[in-house]
């Protein structure tokens, strides 16, 4: 089916999403996929089936192997290429319609999978025949388990991490006020989101040129942030100064009691309150609150590994 077919389903996709044996479903969701379709790659071919089984949202994107099928969001490798509950039974499906249409492709690459999985098990068997089968790039991700809530979590950390935390809080200024919102209001969301892109462009990553305050990663989140909030996912926490001026925040949403943390920025300028670290603190302290179970932190960043027990890991099966 085609994106604008795809977008009409897409309640029911993300329900499967929801109930799907895949790694990363936050980044499954609709919410991800069409807008990094949109963003990165508008004018290639969109190539969603909907099978028995499941879905296998897809496009067609002319890459150094030829005319390669690939997820609708590829770029960081954490879509899963194929949403189902019964993971081997999809992988058949597809593999019967891909062999079947060999023709209308030269490389599959296919994201997203648990390496030995049932899906990724499945594709290997069904095209191990006749095809040239490679392993991409690992994607591992950072997750903390927010378990017994602000406490259960600090206790999961180390003495050292816990002493430099509280050093951090008693450093920071009473004048530099925290929050954290739950639910912005659909008319409230432009101006949080120039807000946002304001702090994000005063960073170091956006003086370096590489936030996401300018071109197609813009786009990616000036369009998944309005589709966050209208589901009631959207989470923000913001740091101000005495003026009321945002100066950092923390971007993510929620999928059930998991949360995904998608941006963290402040400006350069308040660099040596720790306000990174306090405004991750906040997070946490936010959704313990909710009855949050988990925070993934994101892709690799050394960083991370301070603030989370679990790595999860997918890979890309390519298939020539």
């Amino acid at each position: 089916m085609s994106l604008e077919a795809f977008e009409a389903c897409a309640a029911e996709y993300d329900r499967a999403v929801a109930r799907a044996d895949i790694v990363d479903r936050f980044c499954s969701l609709s919410d991800w996929v069409v807008p990094a379709k949109r963003a990165f790659h508008p004018d290639v071919p969109t190539l969603v089936y909907r099978m028995g089984a499941g879905w296998v949202p897809l496009m067609t994107f002319e890459t150094t192997l030829g005319r390669t099928w690939m997820p609708l969001e590829a770029s960081w490798g954490l879509a899963s290429a194929l949403v189902s509950e019964e993971p081997a039974r999809l992988s058949r499906q597809f593999a019967q319609v891909a062999l079947e249409n060999r023709d209308a492709w030269d490389a599959l690459f296919l994201t997203g999978l648990k390496r030995g999985g049932r899906a990724f098990t499945q594709l290997v068997h069904a095209f191990g025949r006749g095809m040239r089968l490679g392993l991409g790039k690992p994607t591992v991700r950072y997750v903390a388990s927010l378990e017994g809530g602000m406490d259960g979590w600090l206790g999961r950390r180390t003495r050292t991490f816990r002493k430099n935390l509280r050093a951090a809080v008693r450093k920071c200024p009473d004048t530099i006020t925290f929050s954290c919102i739950a639910n912005v209001p659909p008319d409230a969301v432009a101006d949080l989101f120039t807000e946002v892109m304001s702090v994000e462009a005063k960073s170091w990553k956006g003086q370096s040129g590489v936030g996401v305050a300018e071109g197609p990663m813009r786009a990616f989140y000036a369009e998944m942030v309005p589709r966050l909030a209208s589901r009631g996912a959207l989470r923000i926490t913001t740091a101000r100064d005495p003026d009321g001026l945002l100066i950092g925040f923390v971007l993510g949403g929620l999928l059930g009691t998991a949360y995904r943390g998608l941006q963290i920025s402040y400006a350069d300028s308040y660099r040596h309150l720790s306000l990174g670290n306090l405004l991750q603190r906040t997070t946490i302290e936010g959704l313990a609150s909710e009855g949050v179970l988990s925070y993934d932190l994101g892709t690799e960043k050394d960083y991370k590994r301070f603030w989370a027990e679990e790595q999860r890991e997918s890979v890309p099966l390519v298939i020539r």
